[in-house]
């Protein structure tokens, strides 16, 4: 049987050693990078930098940024509905279904990024979605209707 299960986390302004606990707390194989621009003000989060970092933790890096990212001029729910969107997450389902995936963006709180819209879409496909909040910190995906707000508390 296929894994159906996938992660999503935030860099925010954690440090280096916390991020990849985090990914090691979930046993993350595949760290893919969603972020349009992987840059960051945090030296270690950058593009080169992480994919480093993954790499000595024995974690593949995968920048899909370019087929997944954020910054969309026609909107990032527009984008949703193309062919290269599908495709896109069509390829994210084949690698997390064989390895265990976390999906990364730089917001700390995923109702904040576009990965909400991303792990959204993978929910309605019959995946279980789990936002890494923080040490011990899990939230699983529902089908809200909010996409940018906190969930209720």
């Amino acid at each position: 049987m296929k894994n159906r299960k996938v992660f999503t986390i935030g860099t925010a302004n954690r440090r280096a050693g916390e991020f990849i606990d985090l990914l090691r707390e979930e046993e993350i194989a595949v760290l893919a990078d969603v972020r349009s621009v992987p840059w960051s003000a945090l030296d270690q989060f950058r593009k080169e930098n992480l994919a480093r970092l993954c790499m000595d933790a024995g974690i593949e890096y995968l920048w899909l940024g370019a087929a997944l990212g954020g910054f969309r001029d026609e909107g990032y729910e527009a984008y949703m509905k193309t062919a290269a969107f599908r495709d896109a997450l069509c390829s994210l389902e084949e690698r997390a279904a064989r390895m265990r995936t976390a999906i990364c963006c730089a917001e700390a709180e995923p109702w904040r990024c576009h990965r909400w819209l991303i792990a959204g879409a993978l929910h309605r496909r019959g995946w279980t979605v789990v936002h890494i909040l923080g040490p011990g910190e899990r939230m699983r995906h529902t089908d809200l209707s909010f996409y940018r707000s906190p969930p209720p508390t």
